[in-house]
């Protein structure tokens, strides 16, 4: 069976475009629903479904060939929760940063050693909840259209 664009289309609940705005109002609140916008040649749909302000939502964007069956599904993560991954990762590093850094002594090294392994350590982790997240919502919309 193929999937058409009108069977994605009644997934969506609630209409809004996807953009910085509309995620950083959506953070404050827990609604369980799809939201979604429809283009042309695409459908892109999220779910709000933590309490957290750092939810890492999934955006799953849908694409449809010119006989508008689906083709291919992408996943990216929320533009406002990747700016606030950015922001919180880079105000953390800046708190443990020592503030007496000299660049000429051994410490300088160790300290940009543990800096690394911290990011990679937050990159790691973020990566890893966000995997799960979109796998656990990509299970739920293929239930949704029956793939």
């Amino acid at each position: 069976m193929e999937i058409t664009k009108k069977d994605v289309e009644n997934i969506i609940e609630k209409r809004k475009e996807n953009t910085f705005l509309t995620h950083l109002g959506q953070s404050i609140y827990c609604d369980y629903v799809y939201y979604g916008e429809v283009k042309r040649d695409e459908i892109i749909i999220w779910s709000h479904e933590s309490v957290h302000i750092l939810k890492l939502t999934p955006v799953f964007t849908f694409k449809f060939n010119a006989s508008n069956h689906l083709v291919d599904i992408k996943t990216a993560i929320n533009p406002f929760d990747k700016c606030l991954i950015i922001v919180v990762t880079l105000l953390i590093g800046f708190l443990l940063l020592p503030q007496n850094i000299n660049p000429y002594t051994n410490n300088y090294w160790v300290i940009a050693g543990l800096l690394l392994t911290f990011f990679t350590l937050i990159f790691w982790v973020f990566r890893k909840v966000y995997q799960s997240k979109v796998q656990d919502q990509l299970e739920e919309l293929y239930e949704i259209l029956d793939i």
